[in-house]
């Protein structure tokens, strides 16, 4: 909208002040025009020297009203987490600073465009009218002895029309003082506008110095394309620099199953981030399978819209489900596999159902909800599975997705991964998740990348499971009996 007016109106007055410029020099000689231009040049010396930087302005009030409306959609996603940990008055506070800096800079601009208004209007107005009014009176001052030979109303005429050809140039030189404001917060929005697309287009070099000294040696970074997933001298940083593995070399077959483990923050997830390329490649060949072939399941899990079925065969549609000539019954059996069913009963409930006024809904694979509302955590990561299942890749990497998921039915999704013979990647801190893995990749997290691989001799044989009894004391009433509370612990071992 201001680029249009921008253009609109910029010839409106170009054309004005050209037409008048001619018409004065023609009744009054070039001697008024060029007055009047000395003025305006005059003062638009002092307008430049005094003229706020609009263009900054605009741009940083963009900037400040952006991170104003981002801290409030931080708030939105977090709102849950933040009520448990009573962070209502930091956030608040958060947000009244980001307001207040924000108000304090429009309150800055107006002043600034205020002062810069009065003073314009005092020099472009005001004094600019005296001038015009000494330069109308000066031909009649040097034909002083001609005056009482002239009539009134020619007087009247001369100084009408005169007057109106000055103020029509003054009105359009105004406007061109107008079109400068205009273009400087023109330019402040084509700065961000700029800004935002030299960092789409124009991105800064992550790990260039080792990557660079990668190639000089003898493991440059490579991917390959290949059928199992194969390591070779990799070494894996940060985009800070800062080394996480250094020297892996392995390879997964399809079928296999590898446990990734280490401490927090030591880089459990930067493999798969490099995999994904997600993060640069530094050193070493990576031969990998189309990424077709690989799957990812992550903590937070992405929850589309449509209906059931969309949300199991996602990214693809009802169409290109049939045209690979799957069926609605292979979804319910990724449902049912994935104990997220709507027609599974258990406990006389459903995996998967509604209470929606108190009617209870059993949704079927055409039903559209707010997944993203109705649905638990549990349940999203468990829709995530039947996703998984439904695709069937060869290698998927599990990280740490199974956090919402009773152990169980945990077991049971690992157990279902086993059957269809995927490789499979797991990012966990659970140690009876080794009874499903071949193999354990423990990351050490020390400063040389340390790294230990190791085989998983655990067996279904080495659950042991045992029966405590806890006894709580009611208070003393009359007639009250002791209550007991019996639960199972599972005990998981290694050898």
């Amino acid at each position: 909208m201001l680029s249009q007016e921008v253009f609109s109106q910029s010839l409106k007055p170009i054309v004005d002040f050209l037409v008048y410029s001619v018409e004065l020099s023609r009744v009054q000689g070039l001697t008024t025009p060029l007055t009047l231009y000395s003025w305006f040049a005059f003062a638009s010396c002092v307008s430049a020297v005094t003229l706020p930087p609009f263009g900054e302005l605009a741009a940083t009030e963009q900037k400040l009203e952006g991170n104003f409306r981002g801290k409030h959609s931080e708030l939105i996603t977090n709102c849950e987490q933040i009520a448990f940990l009573g962070g209502e008055r930091p956030e608040k506070d958060v947000l009244n600073k980001s307001f207040a800096q924000l108000i304090s800079h429009c309150r800055r601009t107006i002043t600034a465009s205020f002062n810069s208004e009065v003073l314009r209007q005092y020099l472009n107005k005001y004094f600019c009218t005296v001038i015009g009014l000494v330069l109308i009176a000066r031909p009649l001052r040097m034909r002083s002895k001609d005056l009482p030979k002239l009539q009134h109303d020619q007087i009247a005429q001369y100084f009408t029309s005169t007057w109106r050809n000055m103020e029509a140039m003054a009105t359009a030189i105004q406007d061109l003082f107008e079109l400068t404001n205009r273009i400087g917060r023109l330019s402040g929005f084509a700065s961000r506008v700029r800004q935002l697309m030299h960092g789409l287009e124009v991105r800064p070099p992550v790990l260039q110095e080792e990557i660079e000294v990668a190639k000089q040696g003898s493991h440059p970074p490579v991917f390959n394309s290949g059928e199992n997933l194969k390591f070779d001298h990799v070494s894996i940083y940060r985009p800070d620099g800062t080394l996480l593995v250094k020297d892996l070399n392995f390879t997964v077959e399809r079928g296999q199953r590898v446990l990734v483990t280490g401490g927090n923050g030591c880089g459990k997830s930067s493999l798969f981030r490099v995999i994904r390329k997600l993060w640069p490649l530094v050193e070493g060949t990576i031969t990998m399978p189309p990424d077709k072939e690989i799957y990812f399941l992550t903590q937070v899990n992405f929850v589309p819209q449509g209906s059931l079925r969309d949300l199991v065969i996602y990214p693809a549609s009802h169409a290109e489900m049939l045209a690979s000539g799957r069926s609605d019954e292979d979804v319910r059996t990724c449902l049912r596999w994935a104990h997220v069913s709507p027609t599974v009963i258990q406990d006389g409930r459903a995996q998967l159902e509604f209470n929606d006024q108190g009617v209870v809904v059993r949704p079927a694979l055409d039903d559209v909800r707010d997944w993203q509302k109705d649905l638990s955590p549990g349940q999203k990561q468990r829709l995530a599975f039947a996703r998984l299942f439904y695709h069937k890749p060869s290698f998927v990497v599990l990280d740490e997705c199974t956090n919402g998921i009773s152990p169980d039915v945990e077991h049971d999704l690992y157990d279902r991964c086993t059957r269809l013979n995927l490789a499979v990647f797991s990012i966990s801190h659970k140690i009876e998740l080794k009874l499903f893995h071949d193999r354990e990749l423990h990351y050490v997290g020390d400063l040389q990348g340390s790294w230990t691989m190791m085989e998983c001799s655990h067996t279904r044989d080495k659950i042991t499971r045992s029966s405590s009894t806890v006894k709580l004391p009611e208070p003393d009433k009359a007639g009250k009996k002791e209550s007991r509370i019996t639960y199972e612990r599972h005990v998981w071992f290694a050898e």
